[in-house]
This record gives structure tokens, C-alpha cells and sequence, in this order.
């Protein structure tokens, strides 16, 4: 099923109601529950549901650290924890931010890019044929994130030239430098570029933010997606391989 972060709780229902053909304005769990066992012809079995979860509104109301539809969904699952999984699948990786620390019921797994063997397999699967140079290059400046990939074999099936396709992202990546506020947390982040934990900063603070909590530090992300914090290793990192190779040429003075 697909909700926006808008959703509010009863919007969720009738979306989990429709998997399960429920014909009520307002399904509760009670109702869910009792179509999931006249649906299930096996005892023991355990359902997983997929929920897709897409940013909704302007750039402006996604400051919001408590989204609706990401709390709603949350507060469906754990209701239904002991009946059924839920696969909470994030359209963006900054609103893991929006996620509490709930460690008995809730796991992170983060989606990292493609390998090497993985981009070339999937780079062929596209028809996309490139040299192992071109390979390389693109994958060293701009990393193998799935869409970023289709996005440049797109663009050359129109003609363009890679080496514009890569300093387009490259440069795209420089403008969310440029744009994130808190530069001691990129001053770090490019000392170290395989990610520094919270507490790496102290408690200082930035801008009124005290960079040591990843909620506050997560509000100003409505400015720029350069970084993302990753709760199962309780790290700040560059938000994709791109914004890496950014930062290694970003001058902090500025």
C-alpha cells in the first residue's frame, strides 16, 4: 500500500482496509484483524504488509519532525504487531528522522547503493553500454544509486555527453553543501568521511541547534539533503557517494 507523510490515521485504515476488501468509512485494527483470519486458509501464518511512505507538501511543511501519516502507520503496526509485520519503505532516507528509537519493536535497514558487480550488471540490464573506464568514472564521481543511473541512461539515450550528466549531479550535490547550515557537522563529516556518531560534537551547538541530537539537527534538513543520520550505527553521513566527492573539493570558508 502507498500513503503520503499527510496521512492522517484513518486514511491509513481504509488503505489496509482495501487490501483486505473491509467496506467501512472508518475500519478499525479489531476489523483488520478479522478479515486477515477469514483471508488466511493456513494457521501460523504471519502476514508482512509493505507500506510505501512519499513525502507530501511543499519543501516548507516537511519540517515537521512529527509527520502524520509516518506516526499514524507507526502506531497501526505496533497495534498490530503481535498479528502481522510491517515493511515501512521510506521515499526519502532523512525522514528516518521522524522514527523514535522504539528498539523491541522497530528495526532500520538501510538501503546502501549498488556495488560495483551490482551497477555494471544493472548499467547492462539498461542497454546502456559504456567502456570500463566510463564505469569507472561515473561510479567513483557520482556513485550507483538505482534512479541516479536510469536517470543517465536517459540522458544519453538522448545524445548528451556523460561527463555533463556527472558534473550536473556533481554540481547539484555542491548546491546542498552550500546550502546546509551546519558546517561544523560537514568540517567533520570531511575529516571523516565514514561518518562521525552524535556525540562526536559534545552537545555544541549551531544556529540555536545542538548538533549532538540528530531530531534537532534533522529539522533544518527542509534547507538541504547533504547529510542523513543512520540510527543503526548512530552516525551523520553523506547522504549518497556524490555529495562525498562534493565535499572533498567544498571550501568550508566560504
Amino acid at each position: 500500500m502507498q500513503i503520503t507523510t499527510a496521512f492522517c490515521r484513518n486514511e491509513v485504515m481504509l488503505e489496509l482496509a482495501k487490501i483486505t476488501n473491509t467496506a467501512k468509512l472508518k475500519p478499525t485494527t479489531a476489523d483488520f484483524v478479522a478479515s486477515l483470519k477469514l483471508g488466511t486458509s493456513k494457521e501460523g501464518i504471519f502476514p508482512t504488509i509493505v507500506v510505501e511512505v512519499e513525502r507530501a507538501g511543499s519543501i516548507d511543511q516537511s519540517v515537521s519532525i512529527f509527520s502524520p501519516g509516518i506516526q499514524a502507520v507507526r502506531g497501526v503496526a505496533k497495534e498490530l504487531s503481535k498479528k502481522c509485520n510491517f515493511l515501512i519503505v521510506l521515499s526519502e532516507a532523512n525522514l528516518i528522522l521522524e522514527f523514535g528509537k522504539d528498539i523491541d519493536r522497530e528495526n532500520f535497514i538501510f538501503i546502501d547503493e549498488l556495488t560495483t558487480l551490482e551497477a555494471e550488471k544493472y548499467l547492462a540490464a539498461l542497454g546502456l553500454e559504456l567502456s570500463q573506464n566510463e564505469i569507472k568514472y561515473v561510479l567513483d564521481s557520482i556513485g550507483s544509486n538505482p534512479a541516479t543511473l536510469r536517470s543517465m541512461q536517459e540522458w544519453v539515450q538522448r545524445g548528451k555527453a556523460i561527463h555533463a550528466f556527472v558534473e550536473g549531479r556533481l554540481a547539484n550535490a555542491r548546491q546542498d553543501l552550500v546550502a546546509f547550515p551546519h558546517k561544523k557537522i560537514l568540517k567533520a563529516l570531511k575529516d571523516h568521511p565514514e561518518g562521525v556518531s552524535p556525540e562526536y560534537f559534545d552537545n555544541q551547538c549551531d544556529r540555536g541547534v545542538d548538533l549532538s541530537c540528530p531530531k534537532d539537527v534533522g529539522k533544518t534538513m527542509k534547507e538541504s539533503n547533504a547529510i542523513t543520520y543512520r540510527p543503526e550505527s548512530d552516525k551523520y553521513e553523506m547522504i549518497s557517494h556524490r555529495h562525498v566527492v562534493a565535499l572533498r573539493s567544498y571550501d568550508l570558508k566560504k
